[in-house]
């Protein structure tokens, strides 16, 4: 995400406060064994890393297409 604002690419969501949030709870959560728990915030943070990379997607063949 620094990568694409160092590129001049504005991201309309980052998703930065709620992967910092979850990262570590999927930690935590794997080692208390809790693994559905930790298979539900792996699944959000999997969800949010997806959005970004649409919407990278999105901005880079725009870019391409002027």
């Amino acid at each position: 995400m620094t990568l694409a604002h160092e590129l001049g690419i504005f991201l309309r969501q980052t998703y930065e406060k709620q992967a910092r949030f979850l990262l570590p709870k999927i930690g935590r959560y794997a080692h208390a064994r809790q693994f559905k728990r930790m298979q539900k915030a792996l699944k959000k943070i999997k969800n949010a890393l997806g959005c970004v990379y649409r919407d990278l997607l999105r901005k880079i063949t725009s870019d391409m297409n002027l």
